[in-house]
C-alpha cells in the first residue's frame, strides 16, 4: 500500500514538474514571437519610407524561429501534437499496436537524443572558437544552448512516450489514433472545468 501511495507521489509530482516545463516553454515561444514580430514590421515600415532598418534583426528572426519552431516540436511530442500515420498500429492486434508504436518513438528519442548531445559538444567548440554572429560581436553559443535543450528535451518526451506504450501493451489498454486521443483529452479537459466551476460556485453549470 505504501509502495503504491509513494509511486503515485512519484508520479503526481512528475505530471506537475512537467507541466510547468511546458507552461514556459509555451508562454518563451509566445513572447519571442511576439517581440520579434514587432521587430520585423518595425523594420518593414523604415524601409517603406527608405530608412535604415536594424540590421541584426533579420539574423536573430532566422535563431528565433529555428528555436521556436524546435521547442514547439517537443512540446508537439508531449501532447501527440505531430501528425502521424497510425493506420497499421490502430489495425493490428492491441499488444502488437503498441508495441509498434513504441518501436517508432524509440527509434526518435534515440536519434533526437543523439542529435542533442551532438548540439551540445558543437556549442562547446563554439565556445572554444569564440565564434560569434554574423551581424555583430555577441556570441553564437547561446543561440545552440536553446537548440540543444529543444533536442534533448524532445528525446527525452519520445523515451517516455516509448515507456508509456510499453506500459500501454502490459496493460492491453485500446489503441486510439492520435486524433481520437486529442479529443478524449479536450473532453477530459472540459469535464474537470465544469467540475472545478461546480465545486466554486456551489451548484449546477449549464
Amino acid at each position: 500500500m505504501n509502495e503504491n501511495k509513494q509511486s503515485n507521489l512519484v508520479i503526481l509530482a512528475y505530471r506537475k514538474f512537467s507541466s510547468m516545463v511546458e507552461f514556459i516553454e509555451t508562454y518563451f515561444i509566445t513572447i519571442m514571437t511576439l517581440v520579434f514580430g514587432v521587430f520585423i514590421l518595425y523594420n518593414i515600415l523604415l524601409r517603406a519610407l527608405n530608412i535604415r532598418g536594424l540590421f541584426w534583426i533579420e539574423e536573430y528572426s532566422r535563431y528565433m524561429l529555428v528555436i521556436t519552431t524546435l521547442i514547439g516540436c517537443s512540446i508537439a511530442v508531449k501532447s501527440k501534437g505531430h501528425m502521424v500515420m497510425d493506420t497499421l498500429v490502430t489495425a493490428l492486434p492491441v499488444r502488437f499496436g503498441h508495441l509498434l508504436r513504441a518501436l517508432g518513438y524509440l527509434l526518435c528519442g534515440i536519434m533526437y537524443l543523439y542529435l542533442g548531445v551532438y548540439a551540445w559538444q558543437w556549442t562547446g567548440k563554439l565556445i572554444l572558437m569564440k565564434k560569434t554572429v554574423e551581424s555583430g560581436s555577441l556570441p553564437l553559443w547561446p543561440i545552440w544552448v536553446f537548440v540543444t535543450y529543444a533536442l534533448l528535451t524532445m528525446g527525452i518526451r519520445y523515451v517516455i512516450e516509448t515507456g508509456s506504450s510499453l506500459v500501454s501493451a502490459v496493460r492491453g489498454e485500446a489503441i486510439i489514433s492520435e486524433q481520437e486521443a486529442e479529443i478524449a483529452k479536450a473532453i477530459a479537459e472540459e469535464e474537470e472545468r465544469q467540475r472545478l466551476l461546480k465545486e466554486s460556485t456551489g451548484g449546477e453549470v449549464k
